[in-house]
């Protein structure tokens, strides 16, 4: 989920998301990533939240879903 969206704001996605008996990994990909950002994120449902310079960790991250390690 991406924060800034053409109508709306991630935030409620995420929270949507969360609130869903079956549901995957929710995770945060957004320019606008704080420390700030990442703890309502993560305190609205989410499960991970990267700030777009952090692909590297995003694809690590992905991976391990993958895995089952995550």
């Amino acid at each position: 989920v991406d924060l800034t969206l053409e109508q709306g704001d991630g935030f409620k996605i995420v929270q949507q998301l969360a609130g869903r008996q079956v549901r995957g990994a929710i995770v945060v990909f957004s320019a606008f990533v704080t420390d700030v950002i990442r703890r309502h994120c993560r305190a609205l449902g989410a499960d991970a939240v990267f700030h777009k310079t952090q692909s590297a960790e995003l694809a690590r991250y992905v991976e391990g879903l993958g895995a089952g390690a995550a």
